[in-house]
């Protein structure tokens, strides 16, 4: 098996960096200091500490939704204007609808008229025979 920092690797590739736990295993050791310490030598009450630790986390998750709402913001301008677009494409429809209606009005005129012209046309044939 191959073998990096000390690690020996995954055979699916799934391993850690051992610099990588390292500063986590150092990030938790000085957190297990700074509360082990609060209470004991009464310069710094728990609270404080554990207030600063919510503190951090705040400001974490404000980070991070200040990121989202940017996404937000974002995504409300675009349904903006796919809403105005998609009002311009309705009305484009109902012009192109109303000149169908209007196309299709005219075609039964012009039909109608068709038919009493072949109507009258038959009648004048009709009378050149008999008379």
């Amino acid at each position: 098996m191959e073998r990096y920092n000390g690690v020996e690797l995954d055979p699916e590739g799934a391993f850690v960096y051992y610099d990588d736990a390292q500063r986590a295993l150092d990030a938790e050791r000085e957190k297990v200091k700074r509360l082990s310490t609060c209470g004991t030598d009464h310069s710094t009450p728990w609270w404080q500490v554990k207030c600063e630790d919510l503190e951090a986390q705040l400001a974490t998750l404000q980070a991070q939704l200040a990121g989202k709402d940017t996404v937000i913001l974002q995504m409300g301008k675009q349904a903006a204007v796919l809403a105005k677009e998609s009002m311009a494409v309705k009305a484009q429809l109902r012009q192109v609808e109303g000149q169908s209606k209007q196309q299709a009005e005219e075609a039964v005129i012009v039909f109608a008229k068709y038919t009493t012209l072949q109507a009258q046309l038959e009648q004048v044939e009709g009378e050149k025979r008999n008379g």
